[in-house]
């Protein structure tokens, strides 16, 4: 469903600033805040301009913080963030009398995909069936309304609409049979067609809306164009890459690590159904598919050595879990995974990014990497360090069997040319 050539930038009312000389590149790095909502297609340009440099090449450290869209369009107008890449919601918020601005569009329509039973065949056949959105009000709805129509059929009269939240909620829907149809986004589509369901069309065919981009406040605007004009041209220069056909093989190597992450369907393999985390940047994207996927129970945490009792505890149930968290986490835990490992024989496997690694630029990050070997040799917990991504399902099959085996923790480590933020 993902069309490379439907990518584009609208540099909306700064297009005369996006040919102006570079600056701060031979500076600190001043750093931005982005508010998200969401790591998908509406959203990649942000995530695609930051993991390539495009960002940092105009003299700015983004940093993408990740919340619900309410909470981040409040946080925009409080100036808690700088920018968001969310577009349509920041439209709406305007309408309803918020401060804000859209900057950049970087899709041409929505990436959503109406998907369906297997036995729907054409839009005509949701007469008399149930239709799956995030909330009433919400783009998801206004682009089911505008296809029915399209296709003649009367909202509410000929298809009873549903709001059942978010992408998970639908999948589950569907499969729950409690609706026929769910308007989807990308790669949530894909992932329930995946799950038996089928992409009958792509909402975006008929209703064009730009989706995407860059939005931010009326004071940043006028208090800082300099910098608002960076942000633009970092996100035109990336998409004018992402969509040049030279440059194919990377943008592809990078969407499979974004959407198709080899440790989410090596950990589906090895039987994994439970995951907790802590939050990490490098690891964000498998957060994201995580629990966006309905095979996994995912429960977030705010202390490593919480989630290392919850995987324990999932493994005396007989369910197979991970944790992921930063190396630091290593150290955090340690009483917890001496106690539950050593004393009682519980075993816990970790998913651990190798921060500080050889050519990490992170000077904090340094003492991650020094300390994390010698404090698992001390607790005698065996690790497989990854770096090829073709080695990735290998390694948790693996740790998974060590772990079964000896009933003791093991380590899967994943090296930075594996690792999104660092490609």
């Amino acid at each position: 469903m993902f069309k490379v050539t439907k990518f584009l930038v609208a540099a909306i009312a700064l297009t005369c600033m996006i040919a102006s000389p570079r600056s701060g590149t031979a500076q600190a790095l001043q750093e931005i805040r982005i508010g998200s909502s969401v790591i998908g297609f509406s959203s990649l340009m942000s995530y695609f301009a930051r993991d390539l440099k495009f960002f940092e090449r105009e003299g700015l450290d983004a940093k993408i913080i990740y919340a619900q869209t309410n909470v981040v369009l409040a946080a925009l107008t409080a100036g808690n963030f700088d920018y968001t890449n969310l577009a349509t919601s920041a439209v709406e918020a305007t309408l309803r009398g918020m401060p804000l601005r859209l900057i950049a569009v970087t899709n041409a329509e929505p990436l959503w995909g109406i998907v369906v039973r297997k036995d729907i065949t054409q839009v005509s056949e949701l007469k008399g069936k149930k239709l799956g959105v995030s909330s009433f009000g919400g783009t998801s709805y206004s682009a089911a309304l505008y296809v029915l129509k399209h296709f003649g059929l009367r909202p509410k009269e000929d298809v009873v609409i549903v709001a059942t939240g978010g992408t998970t909620e639908r999948i589950a829907a569907l499969k729950h049979m409690s609706i026929d149809a769910a308007v989807i986004p990308a790669p949530g589509d894909m992932k329930a067609e995946q799950e038996g369901f089928k992409i009958l069309m792509d909402a975006g065919t008929v209703y064009k809306l730009p989706n995407g981009g860059m939005s931010t406040t009326v004071n940043k605007i006028r208090e800082n164009p300099t910098e608002v004009s960076r942000v633009v041209r970092a996100l035109v220069l990336a998409t004018k890459f992402f969509v040049e056909p030279q440059n194919k093989a990377e943008v592809t190597k990078y969407l499979s690590r974004v959407f198709n992450n080899e440790v989410v369907e090596g950990l589906k393999d090895a039987g994994v159904k439970f995951a907790s985390f802590l939050p990490d940047s490098w690891l964000k994207p498998i957060y994201y598919r995580l629990s966006q996927d309905p095979h996994f129970l995912t429960i977030p945490v705010s202390n490593e050595g919480v989630g290392v009792g919850l995987c324990c505890g999932a493994w005396l149930g007989g369910m197979k879990a991970v944790m992921l968290m930063e190396n630091t986490g290593v150290r955090m835990a340690c009483d917890q995974l001496a106690r539950l490992g050593i004393s009682v024989g519980l075993p816990c496997f970790m998913i651990i990014p190798y921060r500080g690694d050889i050519g990490d630029k992170l000077t904090y990050a340094v003492a991650h990497g020094q300390t994390m070997l010698p404090v698992l040799d001390a607790l005698r917990i065996p690790y497989h360090i990854v770096r090829e991504e073709d080695r990735i399902r290998q390694s948790i099959r693996r740790c998974i069997t060590t772990m079964a085996v000896t009933n003791y923790h093991v380590a899967m480590i994943m090296g930075a040319e594996v690792c999104v933020e660092n490609l």
